[in-house]
């Protein structure tokens, strides 16, 4: 069987100057300071913010368990995006963060991520195919508390007021 790709996207209005979103991307000790599931970021090669520089992140799940996971900054496009990969031996997921940039400020926080696996067997195919759904919510989940960190980030640091959030809207545009 061929490989799977399965891909998800998630947006959420915002409006903020995009030089404090860029302010907390570039630090990552507010960023562990403020993700309830990250103990630490090291970065292990290169610089952080850096093309091409690698990081661990280091946490516990919301199940609890520990994690460990390995990124590269692929891409930076300031003031309009990032792209990280993370790597496994089945799997390599990339993730873009966007911000709908218009007159300096980000209008809204996107995320799309692709998740693309090895040349699978039959039966390997049609486990992940029935767990795609779970997979996609645990992604939502996932930016929803990158969402609310930013959100905090923004309050607590930059001085701003109150936000409100819907429901991320979740789009599957391919999963085959």
């Amino acid at each position: 069987m061929p490989h799977l790709t399965l891909t998800s996207e998630f947006t959420l209005p915002l409006d903020a100057a995009i030089e404090d979103i860029w302010a907390f991307i570039d630090d990552r000790e507010a960023q562990v300071r403020l993700h309830p599931q990250i103990e630490r970021i090291d970065v292990v090669e290169g610089a952080w913010g850096q093309v091409n520089s690698e990081f661990v992140t280091t946490g516990h799940a919301k199940d609890g368990s520990d994690f460990m996971v390995q990124q590269r900054l692929v891409e930076v496009k300031r003031p309009e995006s990032y792209v990280t990969e993370l790597r496994a031996p089945d799997v390599t997921t990339t993730s873009t963060m966007s911000f709908g940039v218009s007159n300096g400020r980000a209008q809204e926080l996107r995320q799309r991520i692709v998740l693309r696996t090895r040349n699978l067997s039959l039966g390997e195919y049609a486990a992940v195919k029935l767990k795609s759904r779970s997979l996609k919510s645990d992604a939502g989940d996932d930016f929803l508390v990158a969402y609310s960190v930013l959100q905090r980030y923004l309050i607590e640091e930059c001085g701003y007021g109150h936000f409100d959030a819907d429901e991320p809207e979740v789009t599957d545009p391919t999963s085959a």
